[in-house]
């Protein structure tokens, strides 16, 4: 039984499932039109490098990331992670609360993959949009089945990993010049600063 509201369930457009190793999205489903299309393999690579730098950088797992119309909810788990998109205004706390329940419905249902941290085979997922929608209590316009032969998933997976690599290794690149600029701005002030009490004291010498 559901145990969304009907208000939140009017404000979710997608809901995607996105392997950790390789940042591809090995499910996703649509409920409601975005005001503009998202490539779901592309969003999955930057937001696996986002995660990835974040863990990196602070420790810690991002939670969502808020637009100025729509906020993507993130769900960290072992193996993969969830993303919810939905409307900026939509109730986090029933979010969290849907989360927990597919995290359940999740580990159950596909205990075998996540032990062996397997998720090629995408096609296995796609029995799990009756889940979501009996959570959600609404049915999706549109579910990504990823049925295509094993060469060709293999060589999206590979691609997809290179994308995420290529991301993670740009934002890092960029924090790193980040930390340089405020170190090279603390160096800069420091020596205005002892230039400046230099002329001080030759000011202190003139007038004495």
């Amino acid at each position: 039984m559901s145990m969304i509201t009907r208000s939140l369930a009017e404000s979710l457009f997608n809901f995607w499932i996105v392997a950790k190793n390789g940042g591809i999205c090995i499910f996703a489903q649509e409920f409601a039109e975005l005001p503009v299309k998202i490539n779901e393999d592309l969003a999955a690579g930057f937001f696996t490098a986002i995660h990835m730098f974040s863990k990196e950088a602070t420790g810690q797992s991002i939670k969502f990331m808020e637009l100025e119309e729509t906020c993507f909810h993130f769900h960290d788990m072992e193996h993969v992670y969830f993303v919810l998109v939905t409307t900026k205004d939509a109730d986090r706390g029933e979010i969290q609360t849907f989360f927990s329940r597919v995290q359940q419905r999740f580990e159950a249902r596909f205990a075998e993959q996540l032990e062996k941290g397997q998720f090629n085979d995408m096609s296995v997922f796609s029995g799990f949009a009756a889940d979501i929608e009996e959570e959600i209590g609404k049915k999706s316009m549109f579910q990504s089945l990823f049925e295509l032969p094993s060469d060709i998933i293999k060589a999206r997976y590979d691609e997809a990993r290179k994308q995420m690599i290529s991301m993670r290794k740009a934002l890092i690149d960029t924090g790193f010049d980040a930390v340089k600029s405020i170190a090279n701005f603390g160096v800069i002030k420091h020596v205005l600063k002892k230039q400046k009490a230099r002329r001080d004291d030759r000011d202190d010498l003139h007038l004495k």
